[in-house]
């Protein structure tokens, strides 16, 4: 039966069944719809992006749930499930849906009511003074509208305030966590460039423990699974990061490409070819299956990218000295096309074979074995390695009690004991890592076998060997004295900077180097000669005329390690390179090239020779000197690169991407992940140009003195910069997590 409410809450028993008769409601999503009517059907069209939808309410609710142009309260409000409803012939689009026992829907009745508020006293609604009695009945139909029931009583109460609903819908929504679609997005790929950019294993979105990790971080964020972000998430990452590269490569002037072999941990040959720019980019690695690393196939894989990239723009070619790798180069520049492309070896390899040539010799090589048996001793050996480290903890802790405030800033790295160093035929210099470790800790040795329990498990030799002052550790400091120069010439050559300028100076300040420490060196006379034999016939193995010219156009060192027969052929040579340069000619760049060498015209300021030491040689001519023809030639030689070692560096990623662990990578996707692994780094910001100008200093070297010739030719003073593949870890060991296998690349034998 239909009754009045005022009547039903007043004298109704609470067990009375009522009904009531309710008009059709509306979904509340039509108050951001436009309602029209075409061709006898009701459309709804959406008032932020105007899609038109069919009289489907539900559709409409997913489609704000997700609509872009809709404001976000709107969105948030209509991503919950629970929907409002209304009366078809109210103009307010929402209400609210209340469900209370019916004693305290009656109960509501008695608390006291205020004109200007409804029967239930939950909603606003203004009255006019000249209001009829029928709309006042109308309004106390709608609002009391109820239907009850034994146990429970649905009141649909009109929220006739949109300001009040909104604001009471986005303070709820506050409180509970959603992500977007493009929140999504841009969560998973940040997730995914973390992973693809450490190396970790694509199985770790579906730990659970990671899981965990995530929902209490962000419970609304939903992780990939391990299916996507091998797929969806690694192909769009390369793809960005593979358009990143071509850009990067089409903005450089001049670049030369490096390229080396390696074989992956499922026995794969591969073939890698880093761009440089003269950054290193890492374009691509090839399997190169059935197919034998001759010269021609080497010779054909290289023309496939100097075409790619450009034939104009490509000027060098560096791999490694290997017999194949030399028969590509005559191929390469046999061919009309290439004649421009200059092809040479790494100079880091030919240095690492004179210090192999070096240790080979009889009196070293006795030496460098007994060192070995010390090194082994300590490290083998849980006693006496335990020992030696407690040792060096006790020395450490007196002289932090001892020092003074000064000394503790100075020796502040020093704070934790050393390891020491084995050397392996897979690292470029490590004899002589080995031996200068051995000559830091050597207190903490001599302490070490003085020992009761030492003393009783140590052969005698070795004990006498580390105790003698007079004899072991004099030869073992005198044979340092030659290797480790060789050493930081390596780590000085295998840098990404381009370092081709410094080639000769290096070989000249080995020279003078070894002619002051081979009479005091562990060797004989006749090892002697043999020692500079070696050394002159590695610095022709390893010199190219490029390595000339770049050193003659260097402002830092202006030809002065060059002799006059050199400096005749540099001259050739850039006249060459000026006809085959556009915009140059032979000419005016041997003119600039006077002018430049007496230090006269442009030349002639003091201030353009001294920013020569905070700035690179390519980067002086092109801001400086960019309007004289020489400028075009200095700037490209002066880019290229000096040696493979980016190259070798690349194989250091490559194996920790594809590793023992993660050998069911396909061929594919492991290139994908190096790919993003090794050209991230240019998607991150610069560092300011304060840190630059730090490093820029802490590189430059000698200055230039007014004559032109370098006012010092000691390179203890050059900061060598790590090696990927050959890093020392902070107890000073070799970081055996990225070691390469020498004996897998291509080209690694001896010439």
């Amino acid at each position: 039966m239909t009754i009045n409410f005022f009547t039903a809450a007043l004298s109704a028993p609470c067990s009375l069944r009522y009904t009531y008769t309710m008009p059709k409601h509306v979904s509340s999503v039509w108050y951001h719809f436009k309602m029209e009517r075409q061709n006898n059907k009701v459309y709804g069209f959406c008032k932020y992006c105007s899609t038109r939808y069919f009289n489907n309410a539900t559709r409409m609710v997913k489609h704000l749930a997700t609509c872009d142009r809709c404001p976000d309260e709107v969105r948030l409000q209509f991503q919950d499930n629970k929907t409002l409803s209304v009366r078809n012939d109210v103009r307010f689009g929402e209400t609210a849906t209340v469900t209370a026992p019916m004693p305290s829907v009656l109960g509501l009745v008695d608390q006291p009511q205020d004109k200007h508020k409804s029967v239930l006293g939950l909603v606003d609604q203004p009255q006019d003074k000249h209001e009829s009695s029928e709309g006042t009945s109308s309004q106390a139909c709608v609002i009391g509208s109820c239907q009850l029931s034994e146990r429970q009583t649905t009141v649909q109460v009109l929220r006739t305030s949109t300001s009040s609903s909104r604001a009471t819908s986005s303070t709820i929504a506050g409180f509970c966590d959603r992500v977007s679609s493009a929140t999504q997005k841009e969560l998973d790929e940040s997730l995914a460039r973390a992973i693809f950019a450490t190396g970790t294993a694509l199985g770790i979105v579906e730990n659970p423990f990671w899981i965990s990790f995530f929902n209490k971080l962000r419970p609304a964020y939903k992780v990939p699974s391990r299916y996507v972000m091998s797929h969806s998430l690694l192909d769009r990452e390369d793809g960005r990061i593979s358009n990143l590269v071509s850009a990067k490569i089409a903005q450089a002037e001049c670049v030369a490409i490096v390229s080396d072999g390696w074989t992956s941990v499922n026995n794969t040959p591969i073939v890698n070819f880093i761009i440089s720019t003269p950054e290193p980019v890492f374009l691509r690695s090839v399997t190169t299956g059935e197919n034998r690393h001759t010269g021609q196939y080497i010779a054909q894989l290289l023309e496939t990218v100097i075409d790619e990239v450009g034939v104009r723009k490509v000027m060098a070619v560096v791999t490694d000295n290997a017999a194949n790798m030399k028969a590509a180069w005559r191929i390469i520049n046999d061919n009309d096309k290439y004649k421009h492309i200059h092809c040479y070896g790494c100079v880091a390899h030919g240095l690492h074979l004179l210090a192999t040539d070096i240790c080979s010799i009889d009196s070293v090589e006795k030496l460098l074995t007994r060192a070995k048996n010390i090194v082994k001793f300590v490290k083998y050996k849980h006693l006496p390695h335990a020992a030696f480290y407690r040792i060096q903890q006790e020395t450490l802790d007196r002289g932090k009690r001892k020092a003074t405030q000064a000394e503790k800033l100075k020796a502040k790295k020093n704070t934790k004991p050393l390891s020491l160093i084995l050397p392996s035929p897979t690292r470029w210099g490590t004899n002589a890592a080995m031996l200068k470790r051995l000559l830091e800790t050597k207190k903490p040795l001599q302490h070490l076998v003085m020992e009761e329990d030492i003393d009783a498990m140590i052969e005698q030799p070795m004990k006498t060997s580390i105790l003698d002052n007079s004899v072991f550790w004099l030869q073992i400091e005198n044979l340092n004295a030659i290797l480790e120069p060789v050493a930081d010439a390596i780590k000085k050559i295998e840098t990404d900077s381009p370092v081709l300028s410094d080639v000769p100076k290096i070989f000249f300040d080995l020279r003078q180097s070894f002619d002051g420490a081979l009479h005091r060196a562990p060797v004989t006379s006749k090892e002697e000669k043999l020692i500079l034999k070696y050394l002159t016939s590695r610095e022709e193995f390893c010199s190219n005329v490029l390595q000339r010219v770049a050193n003659i156009l260097d402002p830092k060192y202006c030809g002065s390690h060059l002799s006059d027969e050199e400096v005749s052929e540099v001259y050739s040579k850039i006249s060459d390179l000026a006809s085959r340069t556009e915009g140059c000619d032979s000419v005016s760049s041997l003119c600039d090239l006077a002018e430049f060498r007496a230090k006269e015209g442009l030349w002639k300021s003091e201030g353009i020779w001294h920013a020569a030491k905070t700035i690179p040689g390519a980067t002086w001519w092109k801001g400086l000197c960019a309007n004289r023809s020489l400028a075009q030639v200095a700037s490209r030689v002066l880019s290229l690169p000096a040696s493979s070692a980016s190259a070798e560096r690349n194989w250091s990623t490559y194996k920790h991407v594809h590793g023992a662990k993660r050998n069911r990578l396909t061929d594919k996707r492991a290139h994908k992940l190096v790919n993003v692994a090794s050209n991230l780094k240019f998607t991150l910001p610069r560092p300011p140009s304060s840190q630059l100008q730090q490093k820029i200093e802490k590189k430059t070297d000698d200055p230039v003195d007014p004559t032109g010739r370098i006012a010092s030719t000691s390179t203890s003073e050059v900061p060598p910069p790590p090696r990927m593949a050959e890093q020392l870890d902070d107890d000073g060991d070799v970081d055996h997590a990225v070691e390469d296998d020498d004996s897998s690349m291509i080209g690694n034998g001896n010439p």
